[in-house]
């Protein structure tokens, strides 16, 4: 049961960064063809297309390992503490999101900050739901 948990965690953690992204970026591009935004009105479906995917491959480069090496001991932390519910997982994350977009660019600015704390927040979302700590107690509660 230890061995499920293990591998869905670290699958949580691997696959949410990409999840995460991949439905930031297409939120992002949808509020810019809302707005009317060049690349959006004039580029083909193939260039939008594009930048939708590489939008959504630097969350899993940036993401993927600070989930492995900050997530993952957090998330047991917060389980063995029956912290499970998805809001005890989103604000970490976004907190992250913000910190390590920070990081990578010091002077991108608030916009900078605030999309990278949106990765986080939907990182963390995304690495809940596949995780799912919350039904753990019920599982161990209906034995193998």
């Amino acid at each position: 049961m230890r061995s499920a948990r293990l591998i869905r965690s670290v699958l949580a953690c691997i696959a949410g960064p990409a999840l995460g992204g991949l439905a930031l970026s297409v939120i992002m591009t949808a509020y810019d063809a809302a707005r009317g935004a060049d690349y959006v009105r004039f580029g083909s479906a193939q260039d939008i297309l594009f930048g939708i995917g590489s939008a959504a491959l630097l969350p899993v480069v940036f993401g993927t390992l600070p989930m492995l090496l900050i997530g993952l001991p957090l998330q047991a932390w917060m389980s063995r503490r029956g912290l499970t519910q998805v809001y005890w997982y989103a604000p970490p994350a976004y907190l992250a999101g913000g910190l390590i977009a920070f990081a990578i660019l010091p002077l991108g600015g608030p916009l900078i900050i605030a999309i990278g704390a949106a990765f986080g927040g939907f990182a963390g979302l995304f690495a809940w739901l596949i995780r799912r700590p919350d039904l753990d107690r019920r599982t161990d509660a209906q034995g193998p």
